[in-house]
This record gives C-alpha cells, structure tokens and sequence, in this order.
C-alpha cells in the first residue's frame, strides 16, 4: 500500500480520536436527581447517554497518581481535580463499572465545583462551627459524634482543613459497600 495513503489514514485517524476525547459530553439536565453509581450499581437507573460529566470520588483524604490512573485506564478525560480525592471527568457510561470504594455522580452543572466531603471533628459541631461553614457555603448532610457530611465548594476545603478543631477533610467515597 502506499505509504502516502497509509499516512492520510492515520492522520484521520488520529484527528477523530482526537475530536472525540475534546468534544464535550452529553449533559445531564439541570435540577435532574443524579445518577450514582456505587457499590456496584446504578441508582436510579444507568444514564441512557453514552458519556457523560462525572464527579469521581474515593474514601481517602488526598488525590494520587494511583487514583487519576483508574479513571484513565477506564477511558476518562479529568477536567478537574478537587482538593480532596476526588475527580470530574468525562466518561463513557459503559466503562464505568470501578471497583468498591468510589463513588460516581453525574454532574448537571458544570461550572458548580462543589463536592460531597466527610469532615471528621473530635466534637460536635459548636455554634461557632456553624458559623464558620455557613460562611464557607457549606450545606451540612448529616451529623454525626465525630463527623460532619456537608457538600462544600472545592475552593473552600483548604480553609476548612485549616480551621480549629478539623482534624481531616475527606471525600465521600463510597466505604459501606457489602
């Protein structure tokens, strides 16, 4: 075969897989109760869409190269990178299929950098714990004796880290998973 042709080919080849990775994903809409994927399944159902804009989060307390190599290998784009062990990336819903231990979410909104965190706190919250994540924007989920889950804006987790009485600063990653 011609190696000029042989060239061309690739060329268009490597244009296209090019396209496809940089196009961007199927949204989710606006205000659409989120798909999960954890433990192993869909909640509520698997998205109908072939890819998507997923929030990708571990139970650990930092990001590693291990962790960004896992959504890599399942054909994953990261477009971002929280400050705790969590990413957003675009990927393909039929890849989706992690192991125990992360959790998937879609993500309706783009530009809302927010993400779900385990804050662990030797006490209950004081009203001026309060205070303070409500002047973080942070929406508290749950409380418990020793921990707060609230969802918070990712610029806001290293003063919430730095704040007294916080002694770590986690993503929600799926843990309970039998």
């Amino acid at each position: 075969m011609n190696p000029r042709v042989i060239g061309c080919v690739l060329l268009g080849w490597l244009s296209f897989a090019t396209f496809v990775a940089a196009a961007p994903p199927e949204p989710f809409p606006p205000g659409q109760v989120p798909y999960i994927y954890e433990c192993g399944r869909w909640w509520p159902h698997q998205p109908s869409a072939a890819r998507g804009l997923f929030d990708v989060s571990w139970p650990q307390e930092e990001l590693d190269a291990a962790a960004r190599e896992r959504v890599r290998a399942m054909g994953g784009v990261i477009v971002h990178e929280f400050n705790v062990c969590a990413v957003r990336a675009r990927l393909w819903v039929a890849r989706i299929p992690f192991p125990r231990g992360m959790r998937v979410e879609s993500v309706a909104s783009p530009p809302d950098y927010s993400v779900n965190v385990v804050i662990a706190m030797p006490t209950p919250l004081s009203s001026a714990d309060r205070e303070f994540l409500a002047g973080l924007g942070a929406e508290v989920t749950l409380e418990g004796t020793n921990q707060v889950h609230a969802r918070v804006s990712d610029q806001s987790i290293p003063a919430l880290r730095a704040h007294v009485g916080v002694e770590s600063v986690r993503a929600s990653g799926s843990i309970g998973c039998f």
